[in-house]
C-alpha cells in the first residue's frame, strides 16, 4: 500500500568495528487513513550497510539502497513489528540472475526472493501474532555479477490489525464552494481505514462514477447547484460526510444594439443587427406598432412617425438577463425627385428668360431658386421667370426643391445675355473731289 505522504527518514549511522547500525524514524500515513503505524526502527549490516538515497527511488523522495559488496558477501537491513498485521513493501533488485539476491525473511526463514533484474514491485507479508523481525538481505555467491550489483527498498508500511479492522473516519470534510458556470468545480474528503471505497451524493442521490475521494465536476452548470456528500466505506462500516453547498452563478452578459437610420416610408423591410457577448439570440419590441412592426429580427415600416426598438435577451442556465438596450427608429417621407432638370439658355438683353424644374415627392413640395448658390429673394415657384434681362443677371441658376423628407439640389443651369444683332448703317457719305493733273 502506497503512502499518501513521502516518506520522512532520519538517518543515524554507528559503527561498531565491521558493523553498522542504520536506525531509520519513518512515519507513514497511508493514503486517507488516518491513524499512522508505530515508527518502525530500522537496523542494518553484513559486510557493508543498507544506505539511504535518493537516485533510485520508488516514491520519487528517497529509498533505501544495499551497501557495495564483493562476491560472497552479503548487505542487510531490518526492523521489527508486532503482529497481528499487514506489511507491505515496494523492492527493486538488479544482479547476476539466480545466483546473486534480494531476500526477505522472517524471523530468519526466507519467505521471497527476486533476481535479475526486476524494477519496482510491490509485495506484502501476513505478520503474525508477537513481535517479529523482518530482514531483507542482498547477497552475492562466490564469482560473477550483473547489471547494478544492488538492491533497493521503498515505502515500507506495516498496518496493525486494528487498524486494518477499524471503520472508517472522516479527517477531513468536503467544504462548500461557489464558481461561475462553465468552470469547475471540486470536493475532496480525507478519511482513515483500510479498503476505503467512497460514493459521492448529490441532494442524498448517489452520483453514477463518482467513486473516489475528490469528485471533479467539469463546465458546472446551474443545475448542478445543490448539497454535496460522500459516503466511505470498508468492510468494517461506513461513514457519511457532512454536506458542502455548491453554488453555481450565472454569468453577465451584455447587448451591444447601435443606433438605427432614418427610414421612409416606402422602404424594404429592414434587418436588426443587435448582439451579446453570451451568443444567445437577441428579442425585439417596437413601442409603436402603428409605425413598425417587428417579426424575429425584420422590421416593416407601416407608418410615418417614430417609435422605439427594444433589444432584449432574457439569459438561461449560464447566463443572467441582459441590461435592455433602446434604439429610436424614425419614418420620414422620402426626399423629392427632380424629374426634369432646368435647361441652360441664351437670350438677348432686355429680353426675358425662363427656367423650369419639375419634381415629384410627397407634398408640400418647396422650391427655392439660386444664382451662383445664393438665393434669390421670392424665387420660390417650379418656374424662374427673368424679365428684360440684363448682363448682370447672366449666371449660374440652380434650384433647391424640399419636402419634410428631405431636399435635393438641381443641376446648374447657365443663362448667357447677349447684344442684339444690329444692320450696319453708313453715317458718313464719300464725297466728289478733283485733282491737279
Amino acid at each position: 500500500m502506497k503512502s499518501l505522504f513521502h516518506q520522512l527518514k532520519t538517518q543515524f549511522i554507528m559503527s561498531t568495528r565491521n558493523v553498522f547500525v542504520l536506525i531509520y524514524f519513518c512515519i507513514h500515513v497511508l493514503a486517507l487513513r488516518a491513524d499512522p503505524p508505530l515508527p518502525l526502527v530500522w537496523n542494518t549490516g553484513g559486510n557493508t550497510p543498507w544506505v539511504t538515497q535518493t537516485s533510485t527511488t520508488h516514491d520519487g523522495v528517497a529509498a533505501f539502497q544495499s551497501g557495495a559488496i564483493v562476491d560472497f558477501q552479503q548487505s542487510w537491513t531490518e526492523t521489527s513489528v508486532t503482529g497481528p498485521g499487514i506489511l507491505s513493501y515496494w523492492w527493486k533488485v538488479s544482479s547476476e540472475a539466480s545466483y546473486d539476491l534480494l531476500t526477505i525473511s522472517y524471523d530468519g526463514l526466507i519467505v521471497n526472493e527476486i533476481s535479475g533484474e526486476v524494477d519496482w514491485v510491490q509485495r506484502t507479508l501476513v505478520i503474525g501474532t508477537g513481535i517479529h523481525t523482518i530482514r531483507w538481505t542482498y547477497s552475492k555467491d562466490v564469482v560473477d555479477q550483473g547489471g547494478k550489483d544492488s538492491a533497493w527498498l521503498d515505502d515500507v508500511n506495516y498496518i496493525p490489525e486494528a487498524i486494518l479492522t477499524k471503520p472508517p473516519e472522516i479527517l477531513t470534510q468536503p467544504i462548500a464552494t461557489a464558481v461561475n458556470a462553465n468552470s469547475i468545480a471540486t470536493f475532496s474528503v480525507a478519511g482513515s481505514g483500510s479498503n476505503l471505497s467512497y460514493q459521492w451524493r448529490k441532494n442524498l442521490v448517489n452520483i453514477v462514477g463518482a467513486t473516489s475521494s475528490t469528485l471533479v465536476l467539469n463546465n458546472v452548470q446551474t443545475n448542478q447547484a445543490g448539497l454535496y456528500s460522500v459516503v466511505i466505506s470498508n468492510s468494517y462500516g461506513n461513514v457519511t460526510s457532512g454536506g458542502a453547498m455548491l453554488q453555481v452563478n450565472r454569468l453577465a452578459q451584455t447587448i451591444i444594439f447601435g443606433s438605427l437610420s432614418v427610414q421612409q416610408l416606402n422602404a424594404s423591410p429592414i434587418t436588426l443587427t443587435a448582439s451579446s457577448n453570451s451568443k444567445l439570440p437577441i428579442t425585439y419590441v417596437s413601442s409603436l406598432l402603428s409605425v413598425a412592426k417587428i417579426s424575429g429580427a425584420t422590421v416593416t415600416i407601416l407608418a410615418l412617425g417614430t417609435t422605439t426598438i427594444t433589444a432584449s435577451q432574457p439569459g438561461d442556465a449560464v447566463y443572467l438577463p441582459a441590461n435592455s438596450i433602446s434604439q429610436k427608429l424614425i419614418v420620414a417621407v422620402p426626399p423629392p425627385i427632380i424629374t426634369s432638370q432646368p435647361a441652360s439658355i441664351t437670350v438677348n438683353v432686355t429680353s426675358n428668360a425662363t427656367f423650369k424644374v419639375t419634381a415629384s415627392g410627397s407634398a408640400p413640395l418647396s422650391y427655392q431658386w439660386r444664382l451662383g448658390g445664393v438665393n434669390i429673394s421670392g424665387a420660390t415657384k417650379p418656374t424662374l421667370d427673368l424679365l428684360n434681362v440684363a448682363s448682370k443677371n447672366a449666371g449660374k441658376y440652380s434650384v433647391r426643391v424640399t419636402n419634410p423628407g428631405g431636399s435635393i439640389d438641381s443641376v446648374e443651369a447657365q443663362l448667357t445675355v447677349t447684344l442684339p444683332s444690329v444692320a450696319p448703317t453708313i453715317v458718313a457719305q464719300p464725297m466728289n473731289q478733283s485733282v491737279n493733273q
